[in-house]
């Protein structure tokens, strides 16, 4: 019997990847996934992480959606599926700590309208029993490359050693980082639940703090910023993922050395990086 992992270079995937008990599993890319069918003979859950970037910036297209393409695909069989969401689906007021699953969503922004699109149509799919849907909170790690928050902070802090905030500095906000999000990932798939769990830190941090330490890290730069208005201020109350499967406790103190390791992981990368 086997996990399948979908996305298989995703970000959070190939963090998933590095995790021993992991290299047991099934890893698709979501071509692979949604063209073949021999995976489904010994499935026993299915995690995506594809989703087209088309989410971000385009209504909802149902043709896109991997999750509801995977979810008919294993609706005749026992399979479990754990999807992937957003704390989008939540809406972007000012303020929105703690936020609880069962707040009603109203998301205000493509991405959060397409996730939440996608979480009722994988409930109607495969109804509430075999469906474990997780609402993540702004992950991050070593990701200069990719265009999330923290990814273009990495980016800007190498480049030009600055790091520039469109927002004030003072604007709180739930982070989270990958490997922890994995450690909680392998026993989510190991053990799905039904449900909808909110996936984070628990706490809001202040975005011009994670921007500090980051810098602290590096060795070097400064942040700039060119709008002090304080906006999309979020934590996630995790208390029921905690409670759910036993999940460790995340701490400021975790917050901070991971950032900050981050930073000094990102200077070895650029110190090691050949020049031409």
């Amino acid at each position: 019997m086997t996990i399948v992992v979908v996305g298989k270079s995703s970000f959070i995937a190939r963090e998933m990847a590095k995790i021993p008990i992991a290299r047991a599993w099934r890893f698709l890319s979501h071509d692979e996934a949604l063209t073949q069918s021999r995976w489904l003979g010994n499935a026993t859950a299915v995690v995506n992480f594809a989703f087209p970037p088309s989410f971000k910036t385009q209504a909802y297209h149902e043709p896109s959606d991997v999750d509801s393409s995977l979810a008919r695909m294993i609706a005749p069989r026992p399979v479990r599926y754990i999807m992937l969401s957003t704390r989008m689906v939540y809406g972007q007021r000012d303020g929105n700590f703690g936020l609880t699953e069962d707040q009603a969503p109203q998301p205000s922004n493509f991405y959060g309208m397409s996730k939440l699109q996608v979480e009722n149509s994988l409930q109607s799919i495969l109804g509430p029993d075999r469906l474990t849907i997780l609402r993540l909170s702004n992950i991050f790690g070593l990701e200069r490359g990719r265009t999330s928050f923290f990814g273009q902070m990495m980016k800007s802090l190498a480049s030009s050693e600055k790091i520039v905030f469109d927002m004030g500095a003072a604007t709180k906000r739930d982070f989270f980082p990958a490997h922890w999000l994995t450690e909680a990932l392998l026993q989510i798939v190991q053990r799905p639940i039904a449900g909808i769990f909110n996936i984070g830190a628990g706490f809001a941090t202040k975005c011009g703090d994670i921007a500090s330490w980051l810098i602290e890290g590096y060795g070097a730069g400064r942040l700039e910023i060119t709008n002090p208005t304080i906006r999309d201020q979020f934590s996630l109350d995790v208390s029921k993922a905690q409670k759910a499967w036993g999940l460790r406790v995340f701490s400021p103190d975790a917050l901070r050395e991971d950032v900050f390791e981050f930073g000094r992981m990102l200077r070895m990368a650029d110190l090691n990086e050949p020049r031409i």
